[in-house]
């Protein structure tokens, strides 16, 4: 049967910086197949749902929304159709703004 599972890193505050940041973009080191879902959660309860395709390279990207600019952030992974995936990496390209701390 199809398992729809969930990983879920924790909201932290990325790099130990206080001014805002914006996501480039969400790469995966994955195997699998079909679409998973990258949720980014910022300030409690916002959450922003992302879909993306798992290539057969075992490379994935996924693209977010321009507008994010938080200083807490966290990451979450799921299959929302329950097919069989392999994790073994994410990495989060992330830019600094200049100046904006509030």
């Amino acid at each position: 049967l199809p398992i729809v599972a969930q990983v879920q890193l924790p909201t932290t505050l990325r790099d130990g910086d206080t001014r805002k940041t914006s996501i480039e973009g969400v790469y995966f080191s994955m195997q699998g197949s079909g679409e998973m879902q990258l949720d980014v959660a910022g300030p409690s309860p916002t959450l922003w749902s992302y879909k993306f395709p798992v290539r057969a390279s075992g490379q994935s990207r996924c693209q977010v929304g321009r507008g994010i600019r938080e200083n807490y952030m966290g990451f979450g992974l799921s299959n929302p159709d329950g097919q069989h995936f392999s994790l073994d990496q994410i990495e989060v390209l992330a830019s600094k703004s200049k100046t904006r701390r509030v």
